[in-house]
């Protein structure tokens, strides 16, 4: 079993989360909601986060600083779709 992936081990002195669904959200949107990643909505950038955890079958917290800083990285700064971002994160050498 994967680490599970909690708030606290995310840099809340460098990034700044929500932790509840904005006016964007929610199941009675056109749908987007569902691919779109919020960056600064706490709960999503957790779940992106778990992903990509679960993709290398990480059992220690010490990566998580390095997910998150690539998750706001300039390289995904324009990106939105959550698959694109989770396949772009996956790719990243995580040594």
């Amino acid at each position: 079993m994967t680490y599970k992936v909690t708030p606290s081990d995310l840099n809340s002195t460098l990034y700044s989360y929500t932790w509840s669904r904005d006016a964007g959200d929610g199941p009675q949107r056109d749908g987007r909601d569902r691919t779109k990643l919020d960056k600064d909505e706490g709960y999503e950038v957790l779940h992106m986060i778990q992903r990509v955890y679960d993709y290398y079958a990480w059992e220690v917290s010490r990566k998580v600083a390095q997910v998150e800083d690539h998750l706001h990285s300039h390289a995904l700064a324009d990106d939105q779709d959550s698959e694109t971002i989770y396949q772009k994160l996956i790719q990243f050498t995580y040594n």
